[in-house]
């Protein structure tokens, strides 16, 4: 049994392991109760002990939490405050590390941590705190990329509220939108065009979104309903749809006018690759083979 006792006189629950290293009892007492684990200091008869050792029971402990606002603790504050961005646990460590963490750029890194993991409530608190809604990783991915890519509806919803810039965009062009649709999020997608987010889903060399493009070739009925719903031009999703035999997809663009771009029509893929449905239809939508 280990039992630890605050500088206050206050004994914490004890812990019930034989042997433990230093380090990971830190991170045990930071889910109990609380203390990020890089100002936890572990005494044991007057020796601070190093994150290495191991602590074998019985054994008495004190535990202190250092604030010495050196730069060196300030740097693993704000290390701590990212790595547990990515972490489950209380939200109450997140609230005490934002009090000794001033750095507005570690706040900005563990909001799109957060955003990316789906820790709602952490985001909440770092965006409460004022960390930088639209601070861009090494990628150019703001937190609200990170939250539309993995599907975080909630937290691009808080984002967005918080004034995140609904258009931005990383180093392949593509926007939050655009990570949605290519990843099959059809809520967070609504969430966006609800917000306002450009419709243009094409990349910087001016071609549509493979998003798009992904999507009619798997069929996905759903997405490109979305987008014609709201008004996007998928009129380049003609020919993958035909091509694949999408029969659903290509009625849904036809009713839309949809054409295809390509020098080889939608009707001559469509008939070399077998699919008389997808064939019938585009005859019927006035369609010329070649």
């Amino acid at each position: 049994m280990l039992r630890i006792w605050l500088a206050s006189g206050e004994e914490l629950a004890p812990v019930s392991r034989q042997k433990i290293r230093v380090w990971d009892l830190k991170r045990h007492l930071r889910t109990e109760h609380g203390f990020p684990a890089c100002l936890q200091r572990l005494i044991c008869d007057g020796v601070c002990l190093e994150d290495a050792h191991y602590v074998t029971s019985p054994c008495e402990l004190q535990l202190l939490l250092s604030m010495d606002a050196s730069k060196q603790q300030r740097l693993a504050v704000g290390a701590e405050l990212v790595s547990y961005a990515a972490e489950e646990g209380p939200a109450r460590v997140t609230q005490f590390l934002l009090r000794v963490c001033p750095d507005k750029d570690f706040h900005g890194q563990a909001l799109r941590v957060a955003a990316h993991k789906g820790r709602a409530e952490v985001a909440r608190l770092l965006v409460e705190a004022g960390a930088d809604t639209n601070s861009p990783d090494a990628k150019h991915k703001t937190a609200l990329i990170h939250a539309s890519s993995s599907g975080h509806t909630k937290i691009a919803e808080l984002l967005l509220d918080a004034g995140a810039h609904k258009d931005a965009c990383d180093l392949s062009g593509k926007s939050a939108l655009a990570h949605a649709l290519c990843n099959g999020h059809i809520e967070t997608a609504h969430r966006l065009l609800d917000a306002g987010a450009d419709k243009d889903l094409r990349g910087l060399d001016g071609r549509c979104s493979p998003s798009l493009i992904l999507a009619a070739c798997a069929g996905d009925t759903e997405i490109i309903q979305l987008l014609l719903d709201a008004g996007v031009d998928c009129s380049e999703a003609l020919m993958p749809a035909a091509c694949h035999g999408h029969s659903e997809i290509v009625r849904l663009l036809l009713d839309k006018d949809a054409r295809a771009l390509d020098g080889e029509s939608a009707l001559a893929r469509a008939a070399s690759n077998g699919h008389t449905e997808v064939v019938r239809l585009l005859v019927e939508a006035g369609a010329v083979g070649q």
